[in-house]
């Protein structure tokens, strides 16, 4: 299957597995950093937001009680009072403010009951609004004697119930950040862990396709080192493979054939040459045989043309006694018929001499 798959595509494809394998860890870590982010803000906007507040309320209890104090200590002096007692008053709303803000903010929480706290706020708030009504009255001693008596257990109880809130609410926050430090370290794993599966599943898949370029690429390399050993012979086979490396295999094992072909081509040509050579060495062989034959021949001719041509030398001389007969010959012949004519004429003569 990988095979058949274009060098481009396959490319593609590991650059897209990294981006898949990139893609999935920034998720991760997103998804973790989110979840770490809304449990912090969580905490901040819950636990951290409430132990402020119980602080600040602490802080008004405080307030209170001093102007309290403060009032006691005022007798004969009203205007101080008055002024301490407004004071005293802003404390006493304060708090309730930051008891309201702390109840709004853990709405929704275990930590929302805050029944304990209201009940010792009403036992303070009774006790301190009674002494600053005494020390108003001008009954200070009274308003010592309540303060003491009923104003350290109110303050205690205040104080209890607010710190044992805190402590509650401080639990719960320690709790959420031990919860929040696990799940970091819970996704720190979870990220090395795809981390690593990704690095795996993209080096199997590189590998993968790495494989199925070199083996081709050594394939043919073995086909091209045969022909530059001159090993032209065919007999390796095409990949069968639908990518680019299949199309360049097939045209390789073209060339190998044609080039196997041309080459036995050649190799019948030189042997038909080498034959032919043979032939023309055995043919110059009985060429050479047959000069020689008739060199011996021209010689023997020569021999005789000489034997010969002093035969006709001879021949001449004899021919030349004939010629010489011959014209005696023909001149006895001449003299003869010019006496036949005579001897004719003289008879014929002879004749008409006789008739007369």
């Amino acid at each position: 299957m990988i095979h058949n798959i274009k060098v481009s595509i396959k490319l593609l494809l590991i650059v897209a597995v990294a981006a898949v394998a990139m893609l999935t860890i920034s998720l991760v870590g997103y998804n973790s950093l989110n979840k770490a982010d809304e449990a912090m803000e969580s905490m901040y906007m819950q636990e951290m937001q409430g132990v402020q507040h119980l602080g600040k309320a602490v802080e008004w209890s405080r307030i209170m009680m001093v102007k309290t104090l403060q009032g006691v200590m005022l007798q004969g002096h009203a205007d101080r009072l008055q002024n301490v007692t407004k004071q005293k008053k802003e404390a006493e709303d304060g708090f309730e403010a930051e008891l309201a803000n702390y109840k709004a903010a853990m709405k929704g929480t275990p930590y929302e009951d805050t029944s304990e706290i209201d009940q010792q706020w009403a036992a303070y708030k009774a006790v301190m609004n009674k002494v600053i009504t005494l020390a108003e009255a001008g009954q200070s001693q009274e308003a010592m004697d309540v303060y003491e008596k009923d104003g350290s257990p109110a303050t205690r109880g205040l104080r209890d119930a607010l710190h044992g809130q805190q402590d509650k609410v401080n639990e719960e926050a320690n709790q959420k950040n031990q919860a929040s430090t696990d799940a970091n370290s819970m996704a720190a794993k979870m990220i090395l862990a795809v981390t690593i599966i990704a690095l795996l599943i993209q080096a199997g898949f590189s590998h993968l396709i790495a494989d199925s370029i070199t083996s081709a690429l050594s394939s043919m390399t073995h086909v091209c080192e045969k022909l530059r050993d001159g090993d032209f012979r065919s007999g390796d086979h095409a990949l069968d493979r639908g990518d680019e490396f299949g199309h360049l295999s097939v045209t390789l094992m073209a060339m190998q054939e044609k080039m196997s072909s041309y080459m036995k081509g050649i190799y019948d040509t030189v042997k038909n040459i080498n034959s032919s050579a043979e032939n023309l060495k055995e043919a110059s062989h009985q060429s050479a045989q047959a000069a020689v034959q008739s060199a011996e021949a021209v010689g023997e001719s020569a021999h005789l043309v000489m034997d010969q041509e002093a035969a006709l030398g001879t021949s001449g001389d004899l021919l030349d006694k004939v010629n010489s007969s011959i014209q005696e010959m023909r001149s006895h012949a001449s003299e003869v018929s010019d006496n036949s004519r005579q001897a004719a004429e003289e008879a014929e003569h002879g004749d008409r001499k006789s008739v007369v």
